[in-house]
């Protein structure tokens, strides 16, 4: 089965520096490019590491795993019928679109990320709680009946969504979809994405 859309950190939460996943990018999309215009030499049963430090390249041979073969969809027509959406969605969440302009007494709005991530959010009053330090602070933010979390891109406020639905079932708690970078794209394209 594929991961949970929480369990794989993004680049932010990885210390991945900006420019790699471009790099990472271009060198699959020729991968890609290879395989459909059937020419060249692809990266089949080979995965090849990628050193930014020094510059340099390996590669290492990999067996394929026959067994995840039949976990392929079969045809075409069993590709687009596959409900890859309960897969990769089930927690709560919403859009800032529908969070309230005014966050009510019985709610928090709590800020995840980090003390050095930016932009600020200045247009709803929140409650700033590194993802680090959640559970040293979960007497704070239980005062609340509602919690809504959120993040830079909305994976750790899934992350803390799973955890409160486990740890506190009897609390209502939802992840805003995008985190900050979706009020960015709003900002730029005057509709919030994903919404």
């Amino acid at each position: 089965n594929p991961p949970k859309a929480d369990e794989v950190p993004n680049c932010a939460e990885t210390g991945v520096i900006g420019v790699l996943p471009g790099i990472i990018g271009n060198l699959m999309a020729m991968e890609a490019i290879k395989v459909l215009a059937n020419f060249g030499s692809p990266l089949k049963n080979r995965v090849l590491f990628y050193q930014a430090k020094t510059t340099s390249f390996y590669e290492v041979q990999i067996k394929p795993n026959l067994n995840a073969r039949k976990l392929m969809p079969k045809n075409l027509k069993e590709l687009s019928t596959t409900a890859y959406e309960l897969t990769c969605v089930g927690l709560p969440e919403i859009t800032w679109d529908e969070l309230p302009l005014e966050i009510p007494a019985s709610a928090a709005l709590v800020d995840l990320r980090e003390w050095d991530e930016l932009p600020k959010l200045d247009k709803w009053e929140s409650l700033a709680v590194p993802f680090s330090q959640l559970e040293e602070n979960s007497d704070t933010i239980n005062e609340k009946d509602l919690i809504y979390f959120f993040c830079q891109s909305g994976i750790r406020s899934l992350k803390a969504v799973r955890h409160w639905q486990e740890v506190f079932p009897q609390k209502s708690v939802f992840s805003i979809r995008g985190g900050i970078q979706a009020i960015l794209t709003k900002d730029q394209h005057g509709k919030t994405k994903n919404s």
